[in-house]
């Protein structure tokens, strides 16, 4: 997954994250902010990019300013830098034959989630 793909998936996390706090359905949200429906859900799964403008039409009705939104996107980035760290630690402390056994489990963990 791109840079711009990450992103995309983690404003989309946001603005459910958000709307979800907010009580409001994806039809409810998409009316408030005059949207379609089918592309607040598109968004909220990282498969569309967006414009400031429109980005603005959704922030309103749920209450929050894009500083709001944005902050929380840098804040789940860092997460993940720091989550991505810690397993380069701990794989550093392993011998190959686990880093083989790790990712076989890796990978049938995310087959097994989907």
């Amino acid at each position: 997954m791109d840079e711009n793909s990450k992103v995309r998936m983690i404003i989309g996390d946001r603005i459910r994250l958000i709307r979800n706090q907010k009580r409001l359905t994806q039809k409810g949200l998409a009316e408030l902010a005059g949207i379609n429906e089918k592309y607040i859900s598109r968004l909220e799964h990282g498969e569309e990019n967006v414009t400031l403008d429109t980005l603005m039409k959704i922030t309103s009705p749920l209450g929050i300013s894009l500083e709001e939104l944005f902050r929380g996107v840098q804040q789940r980035q860092e997460e993940a830098g720091l989550l991505i760290n810690q397993i380069i630690s701990i794989l550093q402390t392993r011998n190959e034959e686990d880093h083989k056994f790790i990712l076989d489990l890796i990978n049938l963990l995310l087959g097994w989630k989907r």
